[in-house]
């Protein structure tokens, strides 16, 4: 490794010293233009679609300079990517990033009021969609006739003249992505990421690496996600490595994708990761390119360890980490032995930048063994929540990212994530907010109280619960209060088990639900939905 490569130095960012890579780039815009030197290699393959790197450089071109003629599109602006995992994903984000606008990717399976709130907490002037976004903002966009609006699949992204305007700069402190993570009010809170916070995670990535050798990878985060964006597209790119995208999952397809292209590396929520160790093994395909698999996202249980050992006799490394919307995806990770010595551990920080504290209430640093709340520091966490200068407060501190996860350092400084203090329910790998989804039961006039918790699945990790005490008299039933919350909420958010209750929820003295007793409830895994 060269040392000097990952030099680092302290600097102020947002009034916090704190340490940083020297030698990251000093934007995603210097990331892109670099990865022109990898000419010919392949970069994104879609179905039978190839795009090599000079390929995707002169469609980003002439993308970039067709947003900045069309709509003005410049440094600071803010545009909206709203589709599927299709290459035009990849472009869209790029030439966003050759003009210095902020990118703010839009949660493909969002409905129209998600939709709509990100575009006007965001300030979008752009919204670049496939046909599928598009139906479903129609009447969204047709309130909002000034923003723009770029249309692919069906639509295209014609060529056209190619580079951006003169005098384009990019500051490593200017704002490059928005990503929209929910939180307990019940509404999406846009988590700010820099340049300089992205190129920090990009170094992580980079000081972690032990061969130059090419990489594949079979994309099965949604781009959308800090996993997709951050963890992939951004450091695959850089490398000049291959990324191989699906129009959905599908673990048979994934089998064939990975013999076909050569796949090396794939990481996705528990659910992928197993569908695919089972399609394998029921074809007998060794999957002889494959060299990691990680699963992350949710709680990844023992058994992926031992199940990956069993099929592939350790020749594919098994991995984990722990990482937030709010750090720019992974801070800790393990992998390969240490992963195999610890099974329930997410690993210590990925690189010597990254810090990891447990404290108390009072926020007291704990001692080895003792549960407490999760805090992380380093440049790859954010610099807070757009239009929310109380929920920034509330979670930042001196620099530290207060997670709301509960968890423990053993002696050897790895960390064990244990509980939630945030009522979220992880439902493959998506995050689903209690409060959210409980605000939109309690507005069905029949629901006069209902708490939302996760619900063990043995494919999904968890699926969303919700008991209900009816009003007296009521004959609601599941199906009509499911299609009440699907009106109102992305389809996975909608409660797959309704549970209704005669008798009041069990509350503690300061009037909270107990929801502890309600899980407990419900400990029997549900049946997998066919």
């Amino acid at each position: 490794m060269n040392e000097d490569r990952f030099a680092i130095a302290e600097r102020h960012v947002g009034g916090v010293l704190q340490r940083s890579w020297v030698n990251a780039p000093r934007s995603l815009r210097e990331v892109w233009e670099a990865s022109a030197a990898h000419a010919d290699r392949d970069y994104l393959v879609y179905e039978d679609e190839r795009y090599t790197y000079r390929e995707a450089h002169r469609i980003v071109g002439s993308l970039a300079a067709a947003l900045a003629d069309r709509f003005g599109l410049g440094r600071g602006d803010r545009f909206a990517v709203a589709m599927r995992n299709y290459p035009e994903w990849a472009f869209s984000f790029w030439a966003g990033m050759m003009l210095g606008a902020v990118a703010v990717p839009l949660n493909a399976w969002w409905s129209a009021d998600e939709l709509a709130f990100a575009l006007d907490d965001s300030g979008c002037s752009v919204v670049l969609a496939d046909g599928e976004r598009l139906d479903r903002l129609g009447p969204v966009l047709a309130e909002r006739p000034d923003v723009g609006v770029v249309a692919v699949r069906p639509g295209s992204l014609s060529d056209g003249p190619t580079g951006v305007p003169d005098g384009v700069t990019v500051d490593p402190d200017d704002d490059a992505v928005i990503l929209y993570t929910s939180g307990t009010t019940g509404r999406p809170k846009g988590a700010v990421a820099t340049h300089h916070n992205l190129c920090n995670a990009l170094m992580n990535g980079e000081y972690l690496a032990r061969s130059g050798k090419p990489r594949v990878t079979l994309l099965s985060f949604p781009l959308f996600h800090v996993a997709g964006l951050v963890s992939h597209l951004i450091p695959f790119t850089a490398r000049g490595d291959k990324l191989v995208l699906m129009y959905r999952w599908d673990a048979d397809r994934a089998v064939d994708l990975i013999e076909r292209e050569g796949v090396t590396a794939l990481s996705g929520v528990v659910t992928t990761t197993m569908e695919l160790l089972e399609r394998a093994s029921a074809r007998g395909v060794d999957l002889s390119s494959l060299k990691s698999l990680a699963a992350g996202a949710s709680a990844v249980p023992p058994e992926f360890v031992r199940r990956v050992d069993r099929q592939f006799t350790t020749k594919v490394s098994p991995g984990n980490g722990y990482g937030l919307t709010e750090t720019c995806g992974a801070m800790i990770g393990i992998a390969g032995a240490a992963y195999r010595d610890k099974p329930t551990s997410v690993g210590r920080p990925l690189s010597p930048l990254n810090e990891v504290r447990i404290v108390d209430e009072d926020g007291r640093d704990l001692p080895a063994g003792e549960v407490g709340e999760i805090w992380v520091k380093g440049p790859t966490v954010v610099r807070g929540y757009l239009n929310d200068d109380e929920a920034t407060a509330a979670s930042f501190t001196d620099g530290w990212f207060h997670t709301g996860d509960l968890g423990l350092l053993d002696e050897d400084g790895f960390l064990f994530v244990v509980d939630r203090l945030k009522d979220v329910v992880i439902r493959g790998g998506e995050n689903v907010y209690a409060a959210e989804v409980e605000a939109v039961l309690f507005d069905h006039p029949d629901v006069v109280d209902v708490a939302v918790v996760g619900a063990p699945h043995d494919r999904l990790g968890e699926e969303v619960a919700a008991v209900v005490c009816r009003r007296p008299g009521s004959e609601l039933g599941a199906d009509e209060l499911c299609r009440h919350a699907a009106d109102r909420l992305a389809h996975f958010k909608v409660p797959s088990i309704v549970v209704f209750r005669d008798t009041p929820l069990p509350r503690n003295a300061a009037g909270k639900v107990v929801k502890r007793a309600l899980r407990a409830e419900l400990q029997t895994p549900a049946v997998p939905s066919p």
